[in-house]
């Protein structure tokens, strides 16, 4: 059985995940996403579908660890991810900025450790970019 930070370190190697920052909030939704994604390859072994084309969709940066899982162990089963609104557009937006006005202008870097999101951002970013299909 893997905890926690032997987790985190296998994804910061594949994936670049900076999950150092995160809080309570976001370790607890990690690990949910994480351990998600090993009941759908175990469900997907168990019941002999790897002949089936099987899809697994992931909603927001919470369930993202569970995305990441199955692209590193069972890259045969296709993901999707959505996401309603990016963790960084909706800090800057409950925070007044002038999220469109200011788009182009906004550090992605300093902007999340300015609102304390950085490992929160830093899922969205690995997944999105490892889903087979991002939606918005």
């Amino acid at each position: 059985m893997l905890h926690k930070d032997a987790i985190y370190s296998h994804l910061w190697n594949v994936y670049r995940l900076e999950s150092l920052y995160g809080e309570d909030d976001y370790h607890e939704s990690a690990m949910f996403g994480y351990g998600s994604g090993k009941i759908i390859e175990s469900f997907v072994e168990f019941n002999d579908l790897s002949k089936n084309k099987i899809v697994a969709q992931f909603h927001e940066w919470m369930t993202g660890a569970g995305l990441l899982y199955l692209k590193d162990k069972a890259p045969n089963i296709s993901t999707i991810f959505t996401t309603h609104a990016s963790m960084l557009g909706r800090v800057l937006a409950s925070n007044y900025e002038n999220l469109y006005d200011n788009l182009y202008h906004f550090n992605a870097i300093e902007k999340p450790r300015q609102y304390n999101v950085t490992a929160k951002c830093s899922m969205e970013k690995c997944v999105a970019l490892a889903a087979d299909c991002s939606s918005p």
